[in-house]
């Protein structure tokens, strides 16, 4: 047992990984701030549980959070600039407002979450499972959502200019008013989509 714990503290070492600090997630939890901490569940599984966690304003920059528990977290008017939120569990977390600029949340599941008026420019959300969640007036340009499912999800007057939804699942999605000026939406499921005053839009 005490080979293979030298053998993985080793392997760590040699990989420049950085571990998981359990202070970091009491940090977060006083102080509301914990910019680069890292609190990602990929080698601690079960450390960082921040279901239903209140941290409206939190500043979360370049935080690490990959594979963390953030399930109906309160993030409101949060700063997650930077961070990497790749699958972690985001369902019926409250974002609005938000600064969700360049963030890795590829595969995350943002089921029924709340992003309305947040600014998720440049963001990687490929193949991130976003049904039924509320993205009205949320800035989405530039960012990358190949393969991402959106069926049900209200994006009205939302920005997705040069935003990339090719192979999206868009059933039912709601695009009333969006820009989607340059948009792809290449082989995208928009079977019942609403596009009532979108702007931008190109047939294909």
């Amino acid at each position: 047992m005490k080979i293979r714990l030298l053998l993985a503290i080793a392997a760590l070492w040699a990989n420049g990984a950085s571990a998981f600090n359990p202070a970091d997630v009491e940090k977060l939890r006083n102080t509301g701030s914990c910019p680069k901490c890292d609190l990602s569940q990929f080698q601690f599984p079960d450390k960082a549980n921040l279901r239903f966690a209140v941290l409206t304003g939190a500043d979360l920059t370049g935080a690490n959070l990959r594979d963390s528990d953030l399930n109906g977290a309160v993030l409101t008017g949060a700063d997650l600039t930077g961070a990497n939120l790749t699958n972690a569990n985001l369902v019926i977390a409250r974002l609005n407002g938000a600064d969700i600029i360049n963030v890795n949340l590829a595969s995350a599941d943002l089921t029924g979450a709340n992003l309305s008026g947040s600014n998720l420019s440049g963001s990687n959300l490929t193949a991130a499972r976003l049904v039924g969640a509320i993205l009205t007036g949320t800035n989405l340009s530039g960012s990358n959502l190949t393969a991402a499912r959106l069926a049900g999800a209200n994006l009205g007057n939302s920005n997705l200019t040069a935003a990339n939804l090719r192979d999206a699942d868009l059933f039912n999605a709601n695009f009333s008013e969006a820009n989607l000026t340059d948009t792809n939406l290449t082989h995208a499921n928009l079977t019942g989509a609403i596009l009532t005053n979108a702007r931008g839009l190109k047939r294909f």
